[in-house]
């Protein structure tokens, strides 16, 4: 072989070694996208559920819902359609709970404690099950 000849074929494998190494580096850039939206969601609705709904704390957690549910309009802008009924209900369980949490500021705590606690039940099952779905597309780690 001439030496032009072992440089393309040194080129061509170094080319099909990049191919294969970022094959296996992980997942394409839009569904990196999907994993980090995913993740930012995951986050804002921890800090959610961290946050014990009592008298000074409501209007914290009522803007921290405000910033989950802006988080999730990003996570669904990228994810192409596929996830459109879990976020659609996870969307509707964070509005059901700034609505109890919202009420409580009109009423007693302990009066609205029991509808809080169902809410957010349901927005843990919510957020739970799109999680599920996106893990097939976002591995752990």
């Amino acid at each position: 072989m001439n030496r032009d000849t072992v440089g393309r074929l040194a080129a061509a494998a170094a080319i099909a070694t990049s191919l294969v190494v970022a094959g296996c580096s992980g997942a394409t850039p839009s569904a990196q996208n999907l994993c980090a939206k995913a993740k930012d969601l995951t986050a804002a609705v921890a800090q959610v559920q961290a946050v014990k709904p009592d008298g000074a704390a409501l209007r914290q957690l009522s803007a921290k819902v405000d910033a989950a549910l802006a988080k999730l309009d990003r996570l669904q802008a990228v994810t192409e359609g596929r996830y459109d009924t879990a976020i659609s209900d996870l969307r509707a369980k964070l509005v059901t709970f700034k609505e109890s949490v919202d009420s409580a500021s009109n009423a007693s705590l302990e009066t609205v404690a029991p509808q809080i606690n169902s809410a957010l039940t349901d927005l843990r099952g919510a957020v739970a099950s799109l999680n599920e779905k996106i893990a097939t597309q976002c591995p752990a780690g």
